[in-house]
């Protein structure tokens, strides 16, 4: 039976999801940070037909969830 000898110190691989992932997550959440003085716009009725038909959904999606 084989042994496995512990990797050498320092030489551990990481895959790549696993750097870019808390990259991504502080850019997430800087940019919530950074754009919540326009958070006043979301109240404003979106334009257009499509964007009706997704504030209608939104809307009953809410009203099935609150009950």
């Amino acid at each position: 039976m084989r042994q496995h000898s512990p990797p050498a110190a320092g030489r551990t691989q990481l895959p790549w999801w696993a750097a870019v992932l808390p990259v991504l997550a502080f850019a997430l959440l800087l940019a919530l940070l950074l754009g919540g003085g326009e958070a006043g716009a979301a109240q404003q009725q979106p334009e257009g037909a499509g964007g009706a038909l997704i504030a209608a959904v939104l809307e009953r999606v809410a009203q099935v969830l609150l009950g």
